[in-house]
């Protein structure tokens, strides 16, 4: 059911479920701002974005923002969430607080994905054409076209601004084995070096401390680092299965991934330092995603045979 559940993580107990859209058959996405005290859920089969009270658990509002698979990506700075619909080739721009669209505009052409530097308020979207691949940077405030950045063909495959760095980190998706991470200078806007890394890379994961990005790919039983102050790519972290998107730890140096193999799952903890692991714990062989609660040493995952949460003690 397109539902969500929520949890009082202090009494293990549930205190409401909100159902998002009675004929879509699941959630697909959850954007959470704590601040405004909203959380934006996406049920793509019927095209419902919905914005919950998270005091009152309650939904204030329902936005259709058509059914198919349109990228969402939230502005928490601004209260802007921008969708991209691939499939009538545009982008609306919605007011979180009012909930309602206060503009719509054509995409660049060809746009699979898109990017945010929320501290300047930019957008960046791939794309291509009988020129070849380019990324189009365009400000969400006025929707002017900034520049284009040639060499770039992301497919699709996600992208990530570190704009403390002035770098852009795309993971390139395609056929080909192996695969690449692209890293772009968005301030000389040119691309300054192609990482091989596993076929299907999946989202960059940044470590501004520590000069490093991660990332997972769907056919390698390990995680690809980069040294971000040369650009120059690092021995891959052996995670003894293969490993979801990274969570990071910044301040302990550490990394939490999900390990999986056709008959075990495990969580993984890696010192970044090192590159190495050095904790591993044995999860239900039909568990879900990752999510790691910093501020109390809490990790959770959900256990689908047994319609549980498994609530985790991380080292503290």
């Amino acid at each position: 059911a397109a539902d969500v559940v929520v949890v009082d993580t202090a009494a293990k107990t549930i205190t409401a479920e909100i159902t998002i859209d009675d004929h879509a058959d699941r959630v697909d996405e959850l954007i959470l701002d704590p601040t405004r005290g909203r959380l934006f859920a996406l049920a793509r089969s019927t095209g419902t974005l919905a914005s919950i009270d998270t005091k009152t658990s309650r939904i204030r509002s329902r936005l259709n923002v058509g059914a198919g698979a349109p990228q969402l990506l939230y502005d928490q700075l601004r209260g802007r969430l921008y969708d991209l619909d691939m499939h009538r080739n545009r982008v609306r721009t919605i007011d979180v607080l009012t909930m309602r669209t206060v503009r719509t505009r054509t995409a660049p052409l060809n746009a699979l994905s898109m990017a945010l530097d929320e501290k300047r308020g930019w957008l960046y979207f791939d794309g291509y054409t009988n020129r070849g691949g380019a990324l189009t940077v365009i400000d969400a405030r006025t929707w002017r076209q900034l520049g284009r950045i040639p060499g770039v063909d992301a497919g699709g495959g996600s992208m990530v601004v570190d704009p403390a760095g002035n770098r852009l980190y795309a993971s390139v998706i395609d056929d080909e084995d192996p695969g690449t991470m692209a890293i772009i200078d968005t301030k000389a806007r040119k691309v300054i070096a192609d990482i091989t890394v596993g076929m299907w890379p999946g989202r960059p994961v940044v470590d501004p401390t520590g000069q490093r990005v991660y990332l997972a790919t769907s056919n390698e039983p390990e995680l690809y680092a980069v040294d971000t102050a040369t650009n120059q790519a690092l021995a891959p972290i052996d995670t003894r299965g293969y490993p979801s998107r990274p969570i990071l730890d910044a301040a302990r140096h550490r990394l939490y991934v999900v390990s999986r193999t056709s008959s075990e799952r495990a969580l993984i903890m890696v010192d970044t330092s090192t590159g190495t692991v050095t904790g591993s714990l044995g999860l239900p062989i039909d568990s879900g995603g990752l999510v790691v609660d910093l501020l109390h040493d809490r990790a959770y995952t959900s256990d689908s045979q047994t319609g549980a949460v498994v609530v985790i003690a991380l080292p503290g």
